[in-house]
């Protein structure tokens, strides 16, 4: 009887947790307000409320994907904030098209002069550009005004690309092939496209980035593993730990992320179901990743594959912990974006 008892309110709670709609228009403006409040004056974005030994991080990929999102949800009230980041990274672009991490600290903006991977920065800020341009002219204006820079950051790419594969390296000086940071790429390639075609039309820039997406696209497609049917995480990279989720785990819902891989495919499906094999907790706001991150990337992806079950149990938890620590820019970014699809499908589709 007891064990019976037990059983039955068990399975009452996960209805019931299920039953609950989550407020997304609540938790959009969380996140949102969140994001917000990282920025500096100096237009900077950084990454989390935590200060470590070297001051406030301002991880340009990480206010990307942030600034993506807010734009996204609604680019007529958050265009400001957004341009303000966008002329910041223009203003501390690098010569060859590159930028670095910087900390904020008591005497000013500081940077080591080094980045995690370039190719996401630029793919990631020239997605941003293109959807930041599409909210009205006055935003098409400010980015055909820094052609220059595009033009900077687009090269940057190019000189990444491994002619052999068409996919990129991290960096030059880290050449490694990521499957994370290609489908980033493949995304910023389209978006790229789009600046070409419709914001500073080029059509000769246009049929040259065209053919170096086929190519990129080409290279993600050939780090399918048939065998154990998943993608390799890296070009020639066979280690592969299913219960570590980053980046084993993590990177196998990109292709689907950025538009790689259609959601709905077998081979799309059957990467998901591996996933919430591997890692059944994550809808519960537990933190399995062993690097101590929530990576909500994962409830954004889960979205864009319709796991609609876990995403609702994934922000109800969000709903009443809003913002638990560690959390940064990018995740506030990745649960508007989970959000907006949930309450939107068309988002589901980039």
């Amino acid at each position: 009887m007891k064990s019976f008892t037990l059983s039955f309110l068990m399975l009452y709670s996960a209805i019931y947790a299920c039953a609950q709609v989550p407020d997304y228009s609540a938790i959009i403006n969380t996140q949102a307000a969140y994001i917000i409040a990282r920025q500096a004056s100096s237009g900077a974005i950084q990454m989390t409320t935590e200060r470590d030994k070297d001051g406030y991080k301002i991880e340009p990929y990480f206010a990307n994907l942030a600034c993506i999102a807010l734009i996204t949800n609604d680019g007529n009230t958050y265009s400001p904030t957004v341009q303000r980041w966008l002329s910041w990274y223009f203003n501390n672009l690098n010569a060859d098209g590159s930028i670095y991490d910087y900390y904020i600290t008591a005497t000013g903006e500081i940077t080591k002069k080094d980045d995690h991977s370039d190719d996401s920065y630029a793919a990631t800020f020239l997605s941003l550009c293109y959807k930041f341009a599409q909210v009205s002219n006055v935003n098409k204006q400010f980015i055909q005004s820094h052609q220059t820079d595009i033009v900077k950051i687009a090269g940057k790419i190019v000189s990444l690309i491994d002619p052999q594969t068409g996919m990129t390296y991290a960096k030059q000086s880290y050449q490694t092939e990521y499957l994370e940071d290609n489908c980033e790429v493949s995304q910023g390639i389209r978006d790229l496209m789009g600046i070409y075609r419709n914001i500073i039309p080029d059509q000769t820039a246009y049929q040259q980035w065209s053919a170096r997406l086929v190519q990129n696209n080409s290279g993600i497609a050939g780090l399918w593993d048939s065998t154990n049917k998943r993608y390799l995480i890296a070009l020639g990279d066979t280690k592969y730990d299913d219960k570590i989720l980053y980046p084993d785990g993590s990177c196998e819902l990109y292709p689907m992320i950025y538009g790689v891989v259609s959601p709905g495919s077998k081979r799309a499906q059957k990467l998901l179901s591996t996933f919430d094999a591997n890692f059944p907790t994550w809808q519960t706001g537990a933190i399995v990743d062993t690097g101590g991150f929530h990576l909500a990337v994962v409830v954004n992806g889960a979205a864009v594959m319709s796991d609609n079950v876990r995403v609702q149990t994934y922000m109800n938890w969000l709903q009443n912990t809003p913002n638990t620590m560690p959390w940064n820019v990018m995740e506030a970014g990745e649960c508007i974006q989970a959000a907006l699809i949930m309450e939107h499908p068309k988002y589901r589709h980039k």
